[in-house]
C-alpha cells in the first residue's frame, strides 16, 4: 500500500466557507448567557480548534462550568438553525471540481476538522460529497488540533504511509497538526489565517486555488 496517496482535508475555511454562521451562532450562544459576544475577527482566529477550547481561549474568565454551558448554547443554536434550514456553509469555489479529480486519479481522501462529527455529516451530505471521504476525524474521535491524533487515526485506517500524506487547511492549527504527524503541511489563502501565519506554522506550500490541488499532488508523486 507504499504507493497510495491521501489528502487529509480540514472543514471549515478549507472545504466550506462558514464563517458567518460560526460568528452569528457565537453571538447569539454569548447572549444566551447575558455576554457580550467576542470581536468578529476574534472568533475568525480560533476557528479550527474544537469549541470549547475556542470559547475558552476567547473568554478565560469564564471557568470551565461556564465555557461548557456556552459551548452547549451555541450547539443548540447551530442544531436549530440546521433544523430551519437556515444554515449557509457554501463550498469555496473549485472544492467539488478538484475532489472529484483527486478520486478519477484514486488519491484516498479523509477529513480532520474541529466541527463535530454531527455537523461534518451535515456539511458533506448537504453537498452530497460523503462518499469521497474514506475516514472522518473530529474532536469526537481525537484531541482537537494541533494534536496529532486525528491524522494518525486517518493513518491508521487507510495503511497510507506519513511520507505520501498531506493535510490541506486554512489555519496555523492545521499546519502544526500536520507538522505534529509528520506529514506534509498545506495551507490554503482562501481561508482564515493569513499566508504568512501559515508558513510561520510550517506550512511546505500555501496554494491560491483549489485548482492547484491536483498538480501538486503529480508532483508528489
Amino acid at each position: 500500500m507504499s504507493d497510495l496517496r491521501l489528502v487529509v482535508f480540514d472543514c471549515d475555511g478549507t472545504l466550506v466557507d462558514s464563517l458567518h454562521m460560526i460568528v452569528h451562532t457565537m453571538t447569539a450562544a454569548y447572549a444566551s448567557h447575558d455576554e457580550d459576544a467576542p470581536a468578529d475577527h476574534e472568533v475568525r482566529q480560533h476557528i479550527g480548534l474544537s469549541l470549547e477550547v475556542v470559547i475558552d481561549k476567547l473568554s478565560p474568565h469564564f471557568g470551565q462550568e461556564k465555557c461548557h454551558a456556552v459551548a452547549a448554547s451555541y450547539r443548540d443554536h447551530f442544531h436549530e438553525l440546521r433544523r430551519k434550514g437556515e444554515m449557509t456553509e457554501p463550498l469555496f469555489d473549485g472544492a467539488r471540481q478538484a475532489i472529484e479529480r483527486l478520486d478519477e486519479a484514486g488519491v484516498l481522501m479523509a477529513m480532520a476538522t474541529g466541527k463535530g462529527m454531527r455537523g461534518l455529516h451535515h456539511v458533506l451530505d448537504q453537498h452530497e460529497m460523503r462518499q469521497y471521504f474514506t475516514s472522518l476525524q473530529t474532536p469526537d474521535t481525537a484531541p482537537g488540533k494541533p494534536h496529532p491524533g486525528m491524522v494518525e487515526n486517518v493513518l491508521a485506517e487507510t495503511g497510507v504511509l506519513a511520507a505520501n500524506t498531506l493535510v490541506l487547511g486554512d489555519t496555523s492549527f492545521d499546519m502544526e497538526m500536520a507538522r505534529n504527524a509528520g506529514v506534509a503541511a498545506i495551507g490554503v489563502d482562501w481561508g482564515y489565517h493569513h499566508s504568512d501565519t501559515l508558513m510561520a506554522a510550517g506550512a511546505d506550500r500555501v496554494l491560491r486555488s483549489f485548482s492547484e490541488l491536483p498538480d501538486l499532488l503529480a508532483e508528489m508523486s
